[in-house]
């Protein structure tokens, strides 16, 4: 082994902590590239065995993760980068000092070159091998756990649709290239920097230090609130600042990162409790068909066990709009125009004793009620309500089947007359199955029948039987209910439609938690870069700091304030993160928010309040312990060694 090798050896093994977090953040930036790349791969290989693409094609299924891989790759390389040039920048000085020692020796150019290539070499032989087998083990982890949610909720049932651990070689190759780059080119600045700088001068650090007097003026509000150490402290961040820089961008991108993926998930809850909230019901079948195979139907389905169900017929019509029908309102609101002649009609029929209830008349169960209520209903919320038509008991409204169109296509089937007129809509039709905009008649289930018998092949082609159920087990009745519908599938004219509402709230709601899984666990990973930075950035610091302390002490600084003095530059070290990442991340929840709602607005913004609480209790907490514990190290050393000491 050359003298150069044994003295950059030597010089690592001197500085175990900096070599260590230095080897850390290698490590980590190569197994969060490999990890994110490894998902990637995975998901490729799980859409070819499901068909969704072929072998060797780039699907567009494919396009949007792997546009989410790649950003998530961006964010790791810059993160990774800044994180490992970062741990060589803080100690620039002592290594410039160590290059000019070297000099003053005789170590040529050439000498300081190999020193820098060999220890990079070093530092990667070592971290690369622990970064490719922590990106396996978060490989590991996170795939069982998407695989235990995504199984639970029934979205995977194929073996070979679970996630796997998968290395994808060009990743690889990209993060032990992105490594051995940064690290070569962030061990080669202070050693070119050395080469351009005398020996003497280099030992000196003359010009290290260069201070302007606008750069140091403490703001007054931190004098006034910690006195003197605070102005100490504020003084060492501004002329240390290009030193935390890095970190602050890692903390801030956590801080970023944590709220926004907090509101995310809370904006997935939210839409999934609008979207599912409003259902009263577990399974929703629709059936159109002959009246007599309909009514077979639904005397099989109430024989399978349930805990309750209600029906309904609807037809779509079409109805005669009489003179003076529609309010100012609704001329106004648009959904009529003067001297319209027909409106669709949507004849709702109930069973008679709901019929009875809903209806004031004294006419028993026949006639009609009109549901006077031109209520909007977007995904359970009611918009835009107001009553639409002017119309009495008594009114005779003609109905039939394409009125407004040709009248060569016009056909008149019969009269309704309107027996009472509701502001209420039944609880028999669900808010998401009415629509205001249509003239909606209610009639009994007898009248309908009557109806049905004299008209009986349009209304075989326009009726549809809803049918509602609530149940324990929806996925057992959807199965039993299909079973009952298999023998008619093949007739003509059936249709039939299931829609299991349970079953789906249950998947969307899983489906968050795969989301929060993954976007989570890339946050965890990358908070680790940005707490190795911290550390890095810190511990390093503080040991290059005893001088610095011992001279306070010599002055006469009392521990209780160089306490308070570090204290303050914990705070305002965090401060700076959380000052500038709250705000992006907010603006960033809020932006999802806007998108998501696609202007509707069903439920009002709300700020990821505990996820800011939170990020603001990590960083402080963080640099508090890291400040304190660096600190010790410091204390065990003589004031009077600290000071003839040039370096840590």
């Amino acid at each position: 082994m050359g003298i150069v090798r044994k003295i950059t050896l030597r010089y690592l093994l001197r500085n175990p902590a900096r070599t260590l977090l230095t080897v850390a953040a290698i490590a980590l930036s190569v197994g969060m590239l490999c990890a994110v790349a490894g998902f990637a791969a995975s998901l490729r290989d799980i859409l070819e065995h499901a068909g969704v693409i072929t072998r060797g094609s780039v699907g567009s299924a494919l396009s949007p993760y792997y546009a989410i891989a790649a950003v998530a790759g961006i964010i790791i390389v810059i993160c990774s980068v800044i994180v490992i040039s970062n741990a060589f920048y803080i100690s620039s000085s002592e290594r410039l000092r160590q290059f000019g020692m070297l000099g003053s020796v005789g170590a040529t150019g050439k000498q300081l070159g190999q020193s820098v290539v060999y220890e990079a070499a070093v530092l990667s032989a070592a971290a690369i091998p622990l970064g490719i087998a922590l990106g396996a083990s978060l490989q590991s982890v996170v795939a069982r756990l998407a695989n235990t949610v995504l199984r639970e909720a029934k979205l995977v049932i194929d073996a070979g649709l679970d996630f796997r651990v998968a290395l994808n070689p060009l990743a690889v190759v990209v993060a032990v290239v992105v490594a051995l780059l940064t690290v070569l080119v962030s061990a080669w600045l202070p050693a070119r920097k050395a080469a351009r700088t005398s020996p003497v001068d280099a030992i000196r650090q003359a010009g290290a230090v260069q201070i302007r007097l606008e750069w140091l003026k403490t703001p007054r509000l931190v004098e006034k609130l910690f006195g003197f150490e605070g102005a100490l402290a504020a003084k060492s961040l501004k002329r240390n600042r290009s030193k935390y820089r890095a970190t602050v961008i890692c903390l801030t991108l956590s801080v970023v990162l944590v709220v926004s993926m907090s509101s995310l998930v809370w904006l997935l809850n939210q839409d999934a409790r609008v979207r599912f909230g409003g259902y009263d019901y577990d399974v929703l079948m629709y059936i159109r068909g002959d009246l007599g195979a309909v009514d077979g139907i639904d005397a099989q389905l109430q024989a399978i066990p349930n805990d309750g169900s209600r029906t309904y017929r609807y037809t779509v019509l079409s109805v005669a709009i009489p003179d003076g029908f529609y309010t100012e309102r609704a001329l106004e609101s648009g959904m009529a125009y003067p001297g319209e002649y027909a409106k669709q009609m949507i004849l709702y029929a109930i069973p008679d004793d709901g019929f009875l209830a809903l209806s004031s008349a004294n006419a028993g169960v026949s006639g009609a009620v009109l549901l006077n209520n031109a209520v909007s209903t977007i995904n359970y919320e009611r918009i835009n309500e107001f009553a639409p038509y002017n119309c009495a008991p008594g009114t005779t409204l003609t109905y039939g089947v394409d009125m407004g169109a040709d009248a060569d296509r016009a056909e008149v089937l019969g009269e309704l007359t309107v027996e009472s007129v509701t502001y209420a809509v039944p609880w028999w039709i669900p808010a998401d199955n009415y629509s205001g905009s249509n003239v909606n008649l209610v009639v009994s289930e007898s009248t309908f029948r009557g109806m049905y018998a004299l008209n009986s092949e349009v209304f075989k082609e326009h009726t549809t039987l809803a049918y509602f159920v609530t149940v324990a087990d929806s996925p057992a009745y959807s199965e039993s209910a299909k079973a009952v519908f298999a023998p008619f599938e093949k007739r003509d004219g059936f249709f039939f439609r299931l829609f299991d509402a349970s079953e789906q709230a249950r998947q969307y709601r899983n489906l968050i938690h795969t989301v929060a899984v993954f976007g989570y666990g890339f946050i965890a990973m990358l908070s680790l870069i940005a707490v190795t930075s911290v550390v890095t950035t810190i511990s390093t610091g503080m040991a290059l700091r005893r001088r610095e302390f011992a001279m306070l002490v010599s002055v006469g600084m009392t521990p209780g304030g160089m306490n308070k003095m570090l204290a303050v530059e914990a705070l305002l070290y965090g401060a700076r993160s959380v000052v500038v990442g709250l705000p992006l991340g907010v603006a960033l929840s809020l932006i999802m928010y806007l998108m998501m709602s696609g202007g509707l607005y069903l439920f009002p913004y709300q700020p990821p309040w505990r996820a800011m609480a939170a990020s603001v209790a990590a960083v402080l907490l963080l640099t508090f312990a890291t400040m304190r514990y660096s600190r010790r190290g410091t204390k065990k050393a003589s004031i009077a060694e600290a000071l003839r000491s040039e370096t840590a």
